[in-house]
């Protein structure tokens, strides 16, 4: 019996050490990432020379029907933990003249046309 206790006060010391360094690092990363995330937030970005953030659009998605003459806002993209559901990741941020928003999956969209400038009402 004296040999099993031993054999096993060892191995249980060691898996305590593990566990431990586990949730010691756990705890440190966690704060780590809050610390440099801050709240992590969805970003708008734009396709660079193509299609300029604040852009006149139309968009054209399925089954027919299309968004005219909105404003383009970018892209919805956020981290994973930012607190965003993961349905909201990927989408497209339109506005329109009276400022309401739409927030549109980028699959659905079928063709996006950029108007000039000069296009007022």
């Amino acid at each position: 019996m004296h040999p099993f206790v031993e054999t096993l006060s060892v191995v249980g010391a060691i898996a305590i050490v593990i566990v431990l360094a586990i949730a010691v690092l756990t705890v440190f990363f966690g704060g780590w990432s809050k610390v440099s995330d801050g709240e992590a937030k969805a970003h708008s970005v734009g396709i660079r020379g193509v299609l300029k953030k604040g852009a006149r659009v139309t968009a054209h998605l399925q089954r027919d029907v299309t968004l005219e003459r909105v404003r383009f806002m970018g892209f919805a993209r956020g981290l994973t933990k930012s607190g965003m559901p993961y349905e909201f990741h990927g989408m497209v941020i339109f506005e329109d003249e009276e400022r309401q928003r739409y927030l549109v999956r980028a699959r659905l969209i079928r063709m996006i046309v950029v108007l000039p400038d000069d296009a007022a009402p």
